[in-house]
This record gives structure tokens, C-alpha cells and sequence, in this order.
């Protein structure tokens, strides 16, 4: 069986989903693949336009899903029941750090209100002060 069969779909979905570069498959690989088989695989397999196309479609899920949080927090800031609460939190514990402070950013807070938070504590801080209005 060639190297092709055994490795070219692993190598694929790094490069394409991962972002791993042709010099990190190499490491990855440890001499089991050449340099020069991975820029070849690339070409052939159309590497460039896989992870351009990914990338495209998982800052679309991104973007939905920021969406999605943003009405989940809204609905929870004008009524605060527990299950518009927990609705919230799931929303936003499944965003990370970034996501959440792009979030509080976005929720009808005026602009010289914006606060540069770094710690978990500090946005669960901002998120208390806009359930309690």
C-alpha cells in the first residue's frame, strides 16, 4: 500500500480543517511523507480551495452563531426568568472568551460604555450588571 493510501486523507483534513501548513504536515508526518508529496497532493487534491471553502462556511457558523447568542442574551436581559437565563449562559458558555466579549460589546451598550474585560469572572461581572439593568 503507497504512502498516498495511508496518508493523503489525514493529511487532507489537517491541511483543510486544521490549518496546518505543508511544513507542520511534514513534522507531523516524521519522514513517513516528503515535502515534495505534500505540495503535490495539495495541487492535485485541490487543498487551497477545500480550506478557503471551510473557513468560509465556519465563519458563517460563526456568525450564526454569535446571532443566536446575541437574542439568547437580549431575551434574557428584558426577561430575566430562569429559562431565559440558562438559555443565555448555555449560548454563551459555548462561545469562549472572544466570542462573549464581542457579544456584551454588541448588546445595546453604548460605545464610551465598552469595557476591555480579560478574565471569566470579569464578564460574568458585565453579564450580572446587564441582567440587573
Amino acid at each position: 500500500m503507497g504512502k498516498q493510501a495511508l496518508y493523503f486523507d489525514e493529511a487532507e483534513r489537517l491541511f483543510v480543517h486544521d490549518s496546518y501548513s505543508i511544513p507542520m504536515l511534514v513534522e507531523h508526518f516524521r519522514g513517513r511523507v516528503s515535502e515534495r508529496s505534500f505540495h503535490d497532493w495539495k495541487i492535485k487534491g485541490n487543498w487551497e480551495a477545500k480550506r478557503k471553502k471551510a473557513e468560509e462556511l465556519k465563519q458563517s457558523i460563526q456568525d450564526m452563531l454569535l446571532k443566536l447568542a446575541k437574542i439568547a442574551l437580549k431575551n434574557a436581559i428584558e426577561d430575566p426568568d430562569p429559562q431565559n437565563i440558562y438559555a443565555a449562559m448555555a449560548a454563551v458558555g459555548k462561545m469562549g472568551q472572544k466570542g462573549f466579549m464581542d457579544l456584551i460589546g454588541s448588546v445595546d451598550q453604548e460605545p464610551e460604555q465598552e469595557e476591555e474585560k480579560a478574565t471569566l469572572a470579569d464578564m460574568m461581572e458585565i453579564l450580572q450588571k446587564k441582567l440587573e439593568g
